[in-house]
């Protein structure tokens, strides 16, 4: 890190840390109610998870303006970006996920999984649909079963009580980028949509000299919307679409001015249409019902340096469906409290557009319960178990897992408590390894199941809480992507892509770690926060190769608000440092990822109670930030926006 960057980095967490003000309500409550770690309602200081609540009021005023955006900003959470701030390219899924272990993270949105083919990317929700996002830590899988391995993160939306209703209009601005949006809420319904454009940029992958062409992105455009509404007081209609146009392009080195990688491929473009839509059931008895579609379609075509454009290949054209049901009752027993249902879950995956013909469905059912017994005033210990079937497809056989978890709460004085989370977790290959890019697969994947122990400390006061943990995750069958030309030496005969992808089990996945957070709110007005997690994720492929780092050693986050009269400024920044070495990083000379360090700062104005000016500053540093796929976050920009409500 240059020098300069150095001290104004050192000197900002200084202020975040220092800095006192004047008069407005905190925008943290240090210990909120929740509903996602123990499917029902339950302190964070006595909940047994390490957990992390994110107000719709801290996402206002950070700036940010997707779930994506949001939480690639957290503690232990890592992402997987192509276009940081953006997400996916096509059928290249950004993601997130927590405590490095890629494809293990499961996104919830209102209780029903985002997931789709292993993959978690939320930024379809936009900022301004969002009430609270609530992430869980460790294994989950009881629950909330497959693919909540490394945590679980729910996305709570907005839905409206008000008796009058309102009108909101937005526009945003900057050097590249510009936005418009418009909200409407009213008793029982809440209605967002929005567009945003960002312009083309070159050269925002790590040049790939060797191969003689540098990559960029071909303008981004995305439309979103969000409605919710209140059928009744028991039920609630939610509905989330987005739909994102966007693509990348080669530069050739070797001929100036002309697009192309060297085999006449000047780019691609992707369409990429996206709904969730999910029907919600709760009543005073505690009965819960969730019932959700969610599904999304690639659409990508490939630009030749001649000016053609085809269709690029069947793997990148595809449509995923999910149909996803769910039921929970709460009930009292003695001296504790039992919580048991049904979960069932169809996934769909089918090529489409080149008459290809590739389908495949998979049907999974589970049944679990958890039960939390009151041991004495202190002490409560909770058992949970899970029964998970998952149904042969033609492809990947039958499966029956077993899911136990313990978990014990000890309330060691009326603010600090000490818990033990231990649980088993499971996951299937993506219902679309079968076709795996190639025209061949190595055979069906095993799943991928392994256990995960924590145990850590909560102290939450009135005006600070400090959390710490200690975790160990112990995976098997770790899902990953591997080079036909590795696999298949005979590839030439078979006919394959040498430099096409396969999935594969890439052996074991080991990670420990320490987590720490600390949350001080020194006035109404202002408060700060810093949380650090030092951790070791490796994959060992093979009992004789040796262990390899797969994710950042060290990850932190800080940041302050402060709020006086009508305005107010945050800050945020956010370090991963301790980086692998990426098999793209040839040209690097087969170096560690150089650190990332992303800082980001809002001011807010409100110029009446009607309207509101914000002016948001990313990448402060204007660093060269590169993702873990060695893609660059955009440089510094400065962003207005506007918003008046009628």
């Amino acid at each position: 890190m240059k020098k300069r960057q150095r001290v104004l980095l050192a000197a900002l967490m200084c202020c975040s840390i220092g800095l006192v003000a004047g008069a407005a309500d905190p925008v943290y409550e240090l210990n909120p109610v929740l509903v996602t770690a123990q499917r029902m309602q339950t302190d964070d200081l006595r909940t047994p998870a390490t957990l992390q609540v994110i107000s719709g009021g801290q996402i206002e005023k950070s700036g940010t303006y997707s779930a994506y955006d949001v939480l690639r900003r957290t503690v232990g959470m890592s992402d997987y970006a192509y276009d940081n701030g953006y997400g996916s390219i096509g059928p290249s899924v950004a993601r997130v996920y927590l405590r490095g272990l890629d494809k293990g993270t499961l996104v919830l949105v209102n209780g029903t999984p985002l997931n789709q083919m292993n993959y978690a990317e939320p930024g379809a929700i936009p900022a301004e649909a969002i009430e609270r996002i609530e992430i869980v830590k460790g294994s989950n899988a009881v629950l909330y079963g497959a693919e909540a391995m490394g945590g679980v993160v729910n996305i709570i939306t907005k839905s409206s009580q008000m008796t009058k209703p309102m009108i909101a209009v937005t526009g945003m601005l900057g050097k590249d980028e510009r936005r418009i949006g418009l909200t409407a809420a009213g008793d029982g319904y809440f209605v967002s949509y929005g567009q945003t454009t960002a312009d083309e940029r070159a050269n925002a992958q790590y040049p790939y000299y060797s191969k003689g062409y540098v990559s960029g992105y071909h303008r981004y455009t995305k439309e979103e919307g969000f409605a919710s509404v209140r059928l009744s007081p028991e039920w609630t209609l939610n509905w989330a679409h987005g739909k994102i146009k966007n693509g990348m392009f080669y530069d050739s080195i070797t001929k100036p001015g002309v697009r192309d990688n060297g085999s006449g491929v000047a780019g691609y473009k992707y369409t990429d249409t996206r709904d969730n839509v999910n029907l919600q059931y709760a009543n005073e008895r505690g009965t819960q019902l969730r019932l959700a579609y969610n599904t999304k379609k690639i659409i990508a075509d490939r630009e030749m340096t001649s000016g053609a454009v085809v269709p690029s290949g069947s793997g990148s054209n595809y449509r995923v469906n999910n149909f996803y049901f769910d039921a929970q009752q709460e009930a009292d027993v003695t001296n504790g409290k039992l919580i048991y249902g049904l979960t069932a879950y169809r996934e769909e995956y089918k090529q489409v557009r080149l008459g290809t013909g590739n389908a495949i469905g998979r049907n999974q059912v589970a049944i679990f319960g958890s039960y939390e017994r009151e041991i004495n005033d202190r002490w409560k210990l909770t058992f949970g178990a899970r029964e998970h079937f998952s149904l042969d497809n033609g492809w990947d056989e039958s499966q029956r897992v077993f899911l136990p978890q313990l978990q014990s709460s000890y309330m060691i004085r009326p603010d600090l408590n000490w818990y033990i989370n231990i649980g088993k977790s499971f996951e299937m290959p993506a219902v679309n390894s079968k076709f795996s890019r190639s025209t061949t697969a190595s055979g069906p994947l095993k799943p991928q199941s392994g256990w995960t122990y924590e145990t850590g400390v909560k102290w939450i006061r009135a005006e600070d809480s400090l959390k710490i943990a200690a975790f160990y995750m112990d995976v098997d069958n770790l899902f990953g992507w591997e080079k036909v030309k590795n696999l298949f030496p005979n590839y030439t005969e078979l006919g394959l892509d040498p430099n096409g992808d396969v999935q594969i089990n890439r052996g074991d996945f080991r990670n420990k770690g320490i987590e720490a957070e600390y949350r001080r709110q020194v006035t109404p007005e202002f408060g700060w926060f810093i949380g650090y997690t030092v951790q070791d994720p490796k994959n060992k492929e093979k009992p004789t190769t040796p262990w390899a780092q797969t994710e950042a050693k060290q990850m932190g986050v800080f940041g302050f608000d402060w709020t006086r009269d009508r305005w107010s400024w945050s800050l945020d920044g956010y370090v991963e440092a301790k980086r692998p070495i990426n098999a793209r990083t040839a040209d690097f000379g087969k170096k560690p990822i150089p650190d990332r360090i992303s800082l980001n700062s809002t001011f807010l104005h409100n110029v009446s109670p009607e309207t509101q000016l914000q002016l948001t500053v990313r990448n402060i540093l204007n660093r060269e930030n590169y993702t873990r796929y060695l893609w660059e976050e955009r440089p510094r920009s400065i962003l207005l926006q506007i918003r008046h409500q009628f």
